[in-house]
């Protein structure tokens, strides 16, 4: 690139005037500047007690000449001075005589020479923005100082670098060959540069479960045709140059991509690549999520016996980890005249898991199975100790749910599937750390004559708060009037 362009001090110190113009002093100094002794004319300068802005603008370029940040300070004060002589002798010029033109063009000659150097200080302090505006200044005074103009356009540069020269500390990675392992701080505010794509690696075992998510920002530009369509796509260790799976993020100012496996069908380093067709840079993050493969815990052990339980509160608990041969311990309380179901829901293409219930003597209280019920007597409340275990080598993730059991899925009278949802198909959404709720299905309505109606009754006068009859009463279509009860 070409360099910085410089003045050298006879330009800096021609025309001092009557006074100093024959000094022995400045003479010496503006030799020792043109023999580049620069800390010589800054000690010779110190001697010329003149307060002209013509010794201020030679004694800053000898400081600014060193290129040494201790001395910037220095030079930048008697810059300063100088721009301000400047201003005031200009400030009491009045008329129009030729005198006063000739003084006019040598005052305005010497603010070019102070706002190039100026513009200099600022490119040593790499302040581009004021150099751009010394520069820009310079220009104005003189429209064909081509060196002047030369340094904006760099100071320009440098204030607005072209992406390429924006792109981060991962790069080279631009190619399947030059895939970069990924980590969390080097794909954090990452930018896409038109017609370029990001490569990593990520080493996985085999049957572990991953996702990979890219959030993007599209930077926004004048021409609205400026847009990015981004992709992510995922190789196999055995086919590097054919995409195992991809997921689009559309091309939005922000948006989203997330592509994965429940298992990983090989082990090896597996690559990602970030792509997209589009004139538009993006700043994107990219993250990578795999839970650590047992026997690595969750954040509810120690709970792998009898004597060690963990409190399951009602509701959901999130992000815990079934290993084989490690179980989970956990502690229900249910409130008197309650019941209680039980369930971990987990991801059934890794294989089953199962729930078994246990008095606080370790007593069974019935079969392993996906979900389990347990009701307190009227005479107070039960707890109960339930254990997880995970049915096959197959190590699985999974939320503890525990609930009343009243409607919908979760209560083991009804029928259907008592596990998870399946997570989504390759290349979509990861699962969320808890299944998203939903509305339970409304009661199937049933007709009178599929119904005995003094049994009802029966049973509802023995029992006025039997939750089970109540709604058996509701998904009537013909409910008795009071004088029935």
């Amino acid at each position: 690139m070409r360099p910085t362009r410089t003045l050298m001090l006879a330009a800096a110190v021609a025309g001092f005037g009557p006074f100093t113009c024959d000094d022995p002093t400045v003479e010496r100094a503006r030799k020792q500047f043109k023999d580049k002794a620069f800390p010589a004319a800054v000690e010779t300068l110190s001697g010329v007690d003149e307060d002209a802005p013509q010794v201020h603008l030679a004694r800053g370029l000898a400081l600014l000449s060193q290129e040494k940040a201790e001395v910037l300070e220095a030079a930048e004060t008697s810059l300063d001075q100088a721009y301000r002589l400047v201003a005031e002798r200009n400030a009491v010029l009045s008329g129009d005589t030729p005198e006063v033109a000739q003084a006019r063009a040598a005052l305005t000659d010497l603010r070019k020479r102070v706002a190039f150097a100026k513009g200099l200080l600022a490119m040593q302090k790499q302040s581009w923005a004021t150099a751009l505006g010394e520069f820009q200044r310079v220009v104005e005074l003189d429209p064909t100082d081509d060196d002047a103009r030369w340094n904006l356009e760099v100071a320009y540069f440098k204030l607005n670098p072209p992406c390429r020269l924006r792109d981060d500390d991962h790069e080279p990675d631009s190619s399947n060959a030059a895939a970069q392992p990924w980590s969390a701080e080097k794909s954090k505010d990452r930018v896409l540069c038109p017609n370029d794509e990001d490569w990593y690696t990520a080493d996985l075992a085999l049957g572990s479960a991953f996702w990979v998510s890219v959030e993007g920002e599209v930077k926004p530009t004048d021409d609205e045709d400026d847009t990015r369509a981004l992709t992510v796509e995922l190789f196999a260790p055995s086919t590097p140059f054919e995409a195992a799976a991809s997921a689009p993020m559309e091309p939005a100012a922000k948006g989203r991509a997330s592509i994965g496996f429940r298992a990983a069908p090989e082990s090896g380093a597996w690559r990602i690549r970030v792509s997209g067709a589009g004139r538009a840079e993006v700043k994107y993050t990219l993250s990578l999520e795999t839970p650590p493969p047992c026997p690595a815990d969750d954040d509810a052990e120690e709970n792998d016996a009898l004597e060690t339980p963990v409190e399951a509160q009602d509701g959901q608990r999130p992000n815990l980890k079934a290993c084989p041969g490690d179980d989970d311990w956990f502690k229900v309380t249910i409130p008197e005249k309650s019941k209680r179901v039980v369930r971990p829901i987990h991801d059934p293409q890794r294989g089953p898991l199962t729930v078994q219930l246990f008095g606080l003597d370790g007593q069974p209280l019935g079969e392993p199975g996906p979900t389990v019920r347990a009701e307190a007597p009227e005479s107070g409340p039960l707890t109960v100790l339930a254990v997880v275990r995970a049915a096959t080598p197959l190590e699985n993730t999974y939320v503890l749910d525990v609930n009343d059991g009243e409607g919908g899925k979760d209560d083991p009278n009804n029928a259907g599937d008592q596990s998870e949802p399946p997570p989504p198909s390759e290349g979509g959404e990861p699962p969320p750390s808890q299944p998203p709720g939903s509305q339970p299905p409304p009661p199937q309505s049933q007709s009178l004559d599929q119904v005995d109606m003094n049994e009802v009754l029966d049973k509802l006068d023995k029992n006025q708060g039997n939750p089970q009859l109540e709604k058996l009463l509701r998904s009537l279509k013909t409910v008795p009037s009071m004088e029935d009860y």
